[in-house]
């Protein structure tokens, strides 16, 4: 691998470490779209609704840092499935908001329940204390990362920061 000069080593392996991570993430992502028949582009969107509750399409474009219109396909498609709903607003008709059918929180829990058992599996031989260790510093390089063209106001927003904090069990919701 090529890097232009003057790149202290310590980025260069940050860099690697990050391509290998989004790799695996990939493969869990797969893993689980296969088994639970569901689009791979669609869990994140799934999960977030599990932590959040009814959200407008805007409000889930900005989490997932997808366009309006790629978070607004992915809703179709669940809608399709059976698994969000599309509401309206009472005080405004033009305002709405997407929530998790009774299917879309079965398939939540699923999902919980696959993923959790992936991971379990995977970190089988690890100390609890190493996996908070670890969990803490993906979160603290996610924000890093987060924060490098993020605007003055958008860090004042509730969650704006794009940490994913813990992942929720199935019945938990963050209305932060």
């Amino acid at each position: 691998m090529t890097t232009p000069p003057g790149i202290p080593p310590h980025i260069i392996g940050l860099a690697r470490a990050l391509e290998v991570l989004t790799s695996a993430q990939r493969t869990l992502g797969a893993r689980m779209s296969h088994d639970l028949d569901l689009p791979r582009a669609t869990i994140g969107l799934l999960l977030h609704l599990s932590r959040a509750g009814s959200t407008q399409v805007g409000c889930l474009a900005q989490h997932l840092k997808v366009d309006t219109s790629v978070a607004s396909r992915h809703v179709s498609a669940l809608v399709a499935a059976g698994l969000v709903e599309r509401t309206v607003a009472d005080d405004d008709r033009r305002g709405r908001s997407v929530g998790l059918t009774d299917a879309g929180r079965a398939k939540v829990t699923q999902l919980f329940a696959r993923l959790t058992t992936d991971l379990s599996a995977a970190f089988a031989g690890w100390d609890p204390a190493d996996l908070d260790t670890a969990a803490a510093a993906v979160i603290a390089v996610a924000d890093a990362i987060n924060r490098i063209d993020a605007p003055a106001a958008a860090s004042a927003l509730p969650g704006a920061d794009g940490a994913a904090g813990p992942l929720p069990t199935p019945d938990q919701k963050d209305h932060a």
